[in-house]
């Protein structure tokens, strides 16, 4: 029996239903994330990832730096409908290959451009349209919809090993005693009003924390499963959809729940589609694509890039656990076993921070983190002290004004500002609000401005209830404005 006749394989009519979804969802995230948000985020002249940020960051970092010579909002606007009409190809079905190919290159050279934004679901992306390459979109004969080879095989490996990695890299203190979901849903600036009805419900959070682990190291496991294999899709799928809709029923983790949905489709087994109508199904697939040769050369060329992408999806994963600071049990153990220089030796220095492939986003891993804070600009003038976003004063109990501005304070409030890439996005976004302030009709003049983190660190579980803590004010960053008398 031929090897590839061993692998389990996906059906065509459900990786073209796939091909779709991706597509339109991406395009929704530049629209509705990118384009809504264009002027005080991602605008050149404009945002708070603007010029500015461009010119410290490109003069402190070595990398690619062509985007970052894109300084009009007309360019910036031309690239990004560039993108637009890649992905729009590439969903209608014209050449996907060569579309998902760009489409993967022009959002890597985006993530590149505010990488400060590159965040878990935008590497969900990134592998998601960066597969697609390899995928066969050409249709095949009548009754034949079954795609079998090493290519599926990676495809389906790369799916499962996303959830077993994050899974096992779920291993603190937290997550072993059931307390990690209390504390996730702790945190304020991320939490639904659906999350405080349930926060004091323990059986029900500790229940939710064991579901999750056994969820994501489930997924690979079931996917290779020998017996009964196409009906346990089905319980993958639920598995998926369970944990990323469930998830966002209480704590806002961004678009995670989108892609999650993408990958749901592209596993759905033929027995789906004997439910529909074939018209349907037979709608799905390509207007024109690139069939590629056939043979034994071929035949060795696709089996050595499976094992290529299979070595690199394991690595990716490995290095960026060897290299992280945290406390995580899978690192110390490959650091006890001596393999963390030989993981760091045959990775290439490019491959962790430049690759179309890069997943090692490992939420709340090895555990929630224990502090919980937000991060508020604070203008200090003669009429007062205000809470400023985008310029404006923001009305009580209002955290943000944007989601990318939520994003991108979250991610500054974790990580405490700790390299020079985050101080140079610190910097930006208090230029971008000193700037905005200061031209806005009858703001009073400036005499100080503090960046403060209001935080709690909860000793232990028993102390997080729905009642609103008492947070800490902590000044990480004071700026006096003198205006010379003016």
């Amino acid at each position: 029996m031929k090897l590839t006749s061993k692998i389990y394989g996906l059906d065509l009519r459900s990786v073209n239903a796939f091909r779709i979804a991706l597509g339109l969802t991406m395009i929704g995230q530049i629209i509705g994330y990118v384009l809504l948000n264009f002027k005080t985020m991602f605008s050149p002249e404009t945002g708070v990832l603007g010029n500015g940020f461009a010119s410290e960051y490109i003069a402190t970092y070595n990398g690619p730096e062509w985007l970052f010579s894109i300084h009009s909002d007309s360019g910036m606007l031309v690239f990004i409908g560039i993108r637009i009409l890649f992905l729009i190809l590439f969903t209608i079905g014209l050449y996907p290959r060569i579309t998902a190919f760009a489409s993967a290159t022009l959002l890597w050279l985006f993530q590149i451009r505010y990488n400060v934004l590159f965040l878990g679901w935008e590497m969900f992306a990134a592998v998601l349209i960066s597969f697609s390459v390899f995928m066969p979109w050409q249709r095949k004969a009548d009754g034949d919809y079954e795609w079998r080879s090493p290519l599926a095989f990676v495809t389906l490996f790369q799916i499962g090993f996303i959830y077993f990695y994050n899974g096992i890299s779920k291993n603190g203190d937290k997550w072993m005693d059931g307390t990690a979901v209390k504390f996730f849903l702790a945190e304020l600036d991320k939490a639904r009003p659906m999350a405080h009805s349930i926060i004091e419900l323990d059986w029900l959070t500790t229940g939710l924390t064991y579901y999750t682990l056994v969820m994501e190291v489930s997924v690979l496991l079931l996917l290779f499963f020998p017996l009964r294999n196409k009906p346990l899709r089905y319980v993958s799928i639920f598995l998926i959809m369970t944990l990323h809709w469930g998830i966002d029923l209480f704590i806002n983790v961004g678009f995670f729940k989108w892609y999650a949905t993408c990958i749901s489709i592209l596993l759905l087994p033929d027995t789906f589609w004997r439910w529909i109508p074939q018209k349907i199904g037979r709608g799905f697939f390509p207007m024109r694509s690139i069939v590629l040769p056939s043979g034994k050369p071929s035949k060795y060329a696709e089996l050595f890039l499976s094992l290529y992408l299979v070595f690199m999806i394991i690595d990716t994963n490995l290095h960026q656990t060897v290299t992280s600071r945290t406390n995580d049990r899978v690192g110390v153990l490959l650091k006890e076993l001596k393999l963390g220089r030989a993981i760091k030796a045959i990775t290439p220095n490019w491959w962790p921070q430049y690759s179309f492939m890069r997943q090692f986003w490992h939420l709340y891993s090895p555990d929630p983190p224990e502090e919980k804070g937000r991060m508020q600009f604070e203008f200090v003038t003669a009429d007062g002290t205000f809470r400023v976003s985008e310029g404006q004063v923001l009305p009580e109990g209002q955290l943000y004004s944007s989601l990318p501005e939520q994003h991108l304070l979250m991610y500054l409030t974790l990580r405490r500002v700790r390299n020079k890439r985050e101080q140079i996005a610190l910097k930006a976004k208090l230029m971008y609000e000193i700037n905005a302030w200061n031209k806005r009709e009858g703001s009073p003049p400036l005499q100080q401005v503090d960046i403060v983190v209001y935080s709690f660190r909860p000793e232990s579980a028993d102390q997080i209830n729905s009642t609103i803590p008492e947070y800490s004010r902590n000044v990480i960053q004071t700026v006096d404005i003198s205006y010379g008398g003016s």
